[in-house]
């Protein structure tokens, strides 16, 4: 039982400093002391005694609530999965004309070596857990897809081709307009008219 005296004599002599102490707080702060404030933020926190508590979800509150995280994060996923993509495919091309090798051929024909090889698809799940390699294979793959088509036609030299093709059988096809004059026999005047005619003077 002296225990609790003892116990209770330093309560006491702790409200009486706490007391003296928020009292020279209370100067200081112009009268708010730190009980009201608590009070204020009680009154804030709690509901009101009118109010009615929200209800506790369901179960049917519970399943929709899981369907739509369920569903952001497969939006997610598919957005990171198209942006990856597109970064591996574009790696992959190069500087292949997109006209013979454009960012669809390219991403199926990924998705055949894949097939082919599930190495492939293995370092594809890996490729953020080890980006040094995936780049690796990248580089790799790109090699493959230029060694592959490099073969193929250069469009602005094949274009080229067929215009110098067809200034030339257009030349030597062309039938002489007229037989040229004999200029050493014409006179003055006639050989002024034809040069006239030549010329455009």
């Amino acid at each position: 039982m002296s225990e609790d005296q003892n116990t209770q004599a330093v309560v006491d002599e702790a409200n009486t400093q706490s007391t003296t102490v928020t009292e020279v707080n209370d100067a200081r702060n112009n009268g708010d002391d730190l009980d009201s404030l608590l009070k204020e933020f009680d009154t804030e926190t709690k509901p009101a005694a009118g109010s009615k508590p929200e209800p506790k979800p369901g179960a049917d509150d519970l399943q929709a609530a899981t369907a739509e995280v369920f569903q952001a994060r497969d939006e997610i996923r598919n957005a990171r999965y198209r942006q990856d993509m597109d970064k591996t495919v574009a790696d992959i091309r190069g500087d292949l004309d997109p006209e013979f090798a454009d960012n669809d051929f390219v991403e199926a024909w990924l998705d055949a070596q894949a097939r082919k090889d599930q190495r492939l698809a293995q370092a594809w799940v890996n490729r953020n857990a080890n980006p040094k390699q995936f780049d690796k294979v990248k580089a790799e793959l790109g090699r493959a897809l230029k060694a592959k088509f490099s073969k193929l036609p250069d469009r602005q030299a094949t274009d080229d081709r067929a215009a110098v093709t067809a200034a030339v059988r257009g030349a030597s096809n062309r039938a002489p307009e007229n037989k040229a004059p004999d200029f050493s026999k014409l006179s003055d005047n006639d050989f002024q008219k034809e040069k006239d005619k030549l010329f455009g003077t």
